[in-house]
């Protein structure tokens, strides 16, 4: 297997493979703060080498706190009614970003990964369960979503279904990131690089 270290999405990223590829070919790429890529000959070939991977590098993770519906409903409704369109994301998992420790940690630092800066943005907007009506009505109207904590994750009009699937994903993997772990973001430079890129504007 090989490591590939970050490199923007494209070009950059292709002509590290590449490169890399000069001196070894392996089977298995894992790419920096990007994913995994598995090469074979056919299908079984690539579905049984990636069981393996994923055997390999297995983590359990946390138990899935339950959030209280009741109250997020009760919140999203209050931000309906001061003109703030919203609505709840459709799997259980993503309010573990509000209600795991960790998930929120980890959500209040730089994006781990490109599609997640492109359709989330850099961080979230955070607002506590208990003064929500006091927030900044103007910054959240600007947000795709926000993180109440301690009750849930709402989204809001101007959020598309990337985002959603997206923010299910930070959910799944910050719940197998073992607490207080020391986590390779994406810098302040590389969020900049994505953010004014032609390239991934179009893709928006």
């Amino acid at each position: 297997w090989s490591w590939i270290g970050y490199k923007k999405p494209g070009y950059e990223l292709a002509r590290s493979i590449f490169l890399k590829n000069q001196n070894n070919i392996n089977p298995v790429y894992i790419l920096e703060n990007h994913g995994l890529i598995i090469c074979g000959n056919d299908e079984k070939e690539l579905l049984n080498l990636q069981e393996e991977v994923l055997k390999r590098l297995k983590l359990v993770p946390r138990t899935i706190p339950k959030p209280d519906l009741n109250l997020i409903i009760r919140i999203s409704k209050s931000f309906k009614e001061i003109g703030l369109d919203n609505y709840l994301p459709r799997e259980i998992v993503t309010h573990s970003l509000a209600l795991d420790p960790w998930s929120k940690t980890l959500s209040m630092i730089n994006p781990l990964y490109p599609d997640h800066l492109v359709f989330c943005g850099m961080k979230p907007v955070i607002v506590n369960k208990n003064d929500f009506q006091k927030f900044d009505r103007y910054k959240l109207s600007k947000s795709k979503y926000c993180i109440v904590q301690g009750a849930g994750v709402i989204l809001f009009a101007n959020a598309s279904s990337s985002t959603e699937i997206m923010l299910e994903t930070q959910s799944q993997i910050h719940l197998h990131i073992p607490p207080n772990n020391k986590i390779k973001t994406l810098t302040n430079k590389d969020c900049a690089a994505l953010l004014n890129w032609e390239a991934e504007a179009y893709r928006i």
